[in-house]
């Protein structure tokens, strides 16, 4: 077993480096274009590597293979083996998330005292704080974390590696003295109940801990030891959120993680899925997401499952034209509490969402396929880095198509940035109601995209910093939204955009 732990070990890092590093030719193009474009958008993503096989090893066998996995000190992602049924269970997780476990019980300590605060009417305490032993966590994880045991923390598990190997090391080499260096585990229920040294939970979840009890599940435990846990008895749901974000406030974490059970994110979530064509929206970090054969066994295209936060980028740029923070500054979405507002509280018109992430991923697609090597370094530099503002001219081209922005007003400089978002784009953008575009607007896109590249080289020719361009809100609203103007105001816009200008509607 050792032997193919090691190889499996070596196997990983070695191809996870050659598709990080100029080795990794002998992948497959849009592989190595997808995960480029990945690794650019996210900052700081975390990379988790899953293995599914439909064989069904022994609980012995299956011990040692986690076993060895988690031995991978060196290897830098998550690493996830599902068997059998357990992929099964995985998709319908995705398909329909459990809201919290139904019932299940934690053993404790009887020996220790334990901490009640808080009483009802009829003396039962709304809260507890009582030492619970280890192996009766790691046989709940088994039992439930996927199936509801995570759901209400603001993110699922991921993946940091020094974290992970002290609680690992604790564990295996000093489990006595996990009482002392760990933090504990905060879990929210709707009810318990004492059955001699169990306690029984109803509708719980784990709100805070969730690092912690992941690597108890994942870990052997040989010796037992036990785990400080809150538990906290609260029916409320937008309660129990509430408790979860104050929870996590204590820890590193980004701030979209405090904002993932905001009511307006899950709201969103739920019209986003109802829509049709659907959306599938990732609101909280370490989420799975479809891989590429479920998306194509439930004839979903790629452009149908993102991040709020892609949502939030797309939206700064179209609607808000502010392509700007949505390049340099995505962060600020869920950090400023104004930026917040100004994209998630907002009237949204669902035909016209869909249609901007249709017509950015058309876009993705132009700069993935028409973009080669007859081009020079500053056209892909700016379909990279000014991939935003493209999108965001493509919204001053709608309303100027529609009637809805006045070029002649944009000569007030003080009142630019107020008239660049004086009225809301609604409805369809395109005459489609398909999932896909037609070929036809496909073409008539790339003529558009095409032109505001040539517009875009016009005005950086001579500029060596690109991507520091398109950070600054001035370079948009006064340099390129001006040429573009004054490039509409010339017959020869209309010449050379004539059939562009078809695609929308």
């Amino acid at each position: 077993m050792a032997k193919s732990v090691d190889f499996v070990y070596g196997t990983l890092v070695y191809k996870s480096q050659n598709l990080s590093t100029a080795r990794g030719k002998p992948y497959h193009l849009k592989l190595r274009q997808r995960y480029e474009q990945l690794k650019s958008q996210y900052d700081n993503a975390d990379i988790s590597i899953i293995i599914c096989t439909t064989a069904s090893p022994s609980p012995k066998l299956r011990d040692s293979i986690d076993t060895g996995l988690q031995d991978m000190r060196e290897f830098p992602y998550e690493v996830s083996v599902y068997y059998g049924n357990e992929i099964e269970q995985a998709i319908e997780e995705i398909d329909e998330p459990k809201q919290e476990v139904e019932e299940d019980a934690v053993e404790f300590s009887r020996n220790d005292q334990w901490i009640e605060f808080g009483k009802d009417s009829d003396g039962t305490p709304r809260g507890l704080v009582l030492n619970v032993t280890a192996s009766s966590l790691h046989k709940m994880y088994a039992r439930h974390h996927n199936r509801g045991l995570f759901a209400q923390n603001l993110r699922t598990f991921i993946r940091n590696k020094k974290v992970d190997d002290a609680i690992s090391h604790t564990i295996n080499k000093s489990p006595e003295d996990f009482w002392f260096k760990n933090n504990g585990l905060t879990i929210a229920c709707e009810d318990f109940q004492f059955s001699g040294n169990r306690l029984k939970l109803y509708n719980f979840s784990v709100i805070n801990g969730c690092q912690t009890m992941t690597r108890i599940g994942h870990e052997n435990i040989d010796q037992e030891f036990y785990v400080c846990c809150k538990v906290i008895r609260e029916a409320d749901r937008e309660r129990m959120a509430e408790l979860a974000e104050a929870a996590n406030r204590q820890k590193p974490i980004q701030p979209r993680d405090l904002k993932s059970n905001d009511r307006i994110q899950q709201r969103m979530k739920r019209e986003f899925e109802s829509s049709s064509p659907p959306i599938y929206l990732t609101i909280k970090r370490g989420t799975k997401k479809f891989t590429p054969k479920q998306l194509v066994q439930k004839n979903l295209r790629g452009w149908q499952q993102l991040e709020n936060t892609e949502y939030g980028q797309l939206v700064l740029a179209f609607h808000l034209q502010k392509p700007n923070i949505a390049f340099a500054q995505k962060g600020n979405i869920f950090s400023v509490s104004e930026t917040y507002r100004d994209v998630f509280h907002r009237n949204r018109d669902y035909y016209t969402e869909i249609d901007v992430l249709r017509l950015h991923d058309a876009y993705n697609r132009w700069r993935d396929t028409a973009l080669d090597d007859s081009h020079d370094d500053l056209a892909k530099a700016i379909s990279n880095f000014g991939r935003f503002a493209i999108v965001a001219n493509c919204a001053i081209i709608v309303k100027l198509k529609r009637g809805l922005f006045e070029a002649n007003n944009y000569s007030d400089s003080d009142s630019r940035a107020s008239e660049l978002t004086k009225y809301d784009i609604t409805g369809h953008l395109f005459d489609s109601d398909g999932v896909d575009l037609s070929d036809s607007i496909e073409n008539k896109l790339v003529q558009v995209f095409d032109w505001l590249l040539e517009l875009h080289q016009g005005i950086l020719e001579d500029n060596p910093n690109v991507a520091q361009m398109y950070k600054r809100y001035d370079f948009y609203r006064d340099v390129v939204v001006g040429r573009l103007l004054q490039r509409y105001a010339k017959p020869q816009f209309f010449r050379y955009l004539a059939e562009g200008l078809e695609a929308f509607i």
